[in-house]
């Protein structure tokens, strides 16, 4: 087991299946499809709450992006001088915060 990166191994055929049933097919796109919809649910149940879900495809997108919706441009976010956003998404959460340093 690797525990470097999620981009440094390939997928398990169980999520490929499903992969490729997902994208078989025509669905709409920006939040409008069935899986996000699902999603939304579940994670409003969940929360007991109603949710809008924005989902991305990578680790690196969800941290920036969260890091982007919880501070502003001229703040700061502090964390270990190893930790991974600092570390392995190198400048994207400047570029998602639009400089947030």
């Amino acid at each position: 087991m690797n525990f470097g990166s999620d981009n440094q191994s390939g997928v398990s055929p169980q999520i490929l299946e499903s992969l490729v049933a997902a994208c078989s097919g025509i669905a709409s796109s920006y939040g409008n499809d069935d899986f996000t919809k699902r999603a939304e649910a579940a994670l409003s149940e969940t929360f007991d709450h109603e949710v809008k879900a924005f989902l991305v495809t990578t680790g690196t997108a969800a941290n920036c992006l969260a890091l982007s919706a919880l501070a502003n441009s001229w703040d700061a976010i502090v964390c270990h001088s190893q930790a991974h956003v600092t570390i392995d998404e190198v400048s994207a959460p400047e570029l998602f915060t639009g400089g947030l340093d």
